[in-house]
């Protein structure tokens, strides 16, 4: 998922991210955890105010303040130790939950509570009956796996669901279905 393929996804992305915040209107402030280098934080500058990213990877928060550097990017030990000392409006995950163990999933989503008490969460995660487990070139196991809506649904109680769409792929993608949008 390089190269041309990812440059038309991320495209696509941004897209549904637009489509499916843009009915909120103004947003002030958002975050989102698990950012990586910032690839969807980009599309968070364009729709808010001010944008905050945690992520527990140093390289990748470098590589993000460096592409970024109009967005605050904030390296934490572990995605449910992000904290700020305002609510945001607006905390998201992108394809984050999805490789965490269903203990850690749960404690990302109460984070993501915590950061947005009044606001909304976006989840944007595989949900598709298919769950996968392979080795890493390095020897560590990767934990990739799906969760249905009514899962996230569960974790994120109290917050409501509000809207969900399915994520889209770029045409040339061996998988018809990368899960979907859950604005809670």
């Amino acid at each position: 998922n390089d190269g041309p393929a990812l440059v038309v996804r991320t495209h696509l992305e941004h897209e549904a991210v637009r489509q499916i915040l843009g009915p909120l209107g103004p947003i002030g402030r958002a975050c989102e955890l698990g950012c990586g280098y910032g690839r969807m934080a980009l599309v968070l500058q364009d729709l808010c105010e001010a944008v905050k990213g945690f992520e527990r990877e140093a390289h990748l928060v470098a590589m993000a303040r460096a592409l970024l550097p109009s967005t605050e990017f904030e390296q934490v030990s572990e995605l449910w130790n992000a904290a700020d000392s305002e609510p945001f409006d607006l905390a998201m995950t992108f394809t984050v939950l999805q490789h965490l163990t269903d203990t850690d999933a749960k404690r990302v989503c109460a984070t993501l509570k915590q950061l947005a008490p009044a606001g909304h969460v976006l989840l944007v995660e595989k949900t598709e009956a298919i769950s996968v487990t392979a080795a890493a070139s390095d020897g560590r196991r990767f934990l990739s796996r799906c969760r249905d809506v009514a899962t996230y649904q569960e974790y994120m109680t109290p917050f409501r669901l509000v809207q969900t769409m399915p994520r889209p792929v770029e045409p040339t993608s061996a998988r018809p279905s990368a899960g979907c949008l859950m604005l809670f």
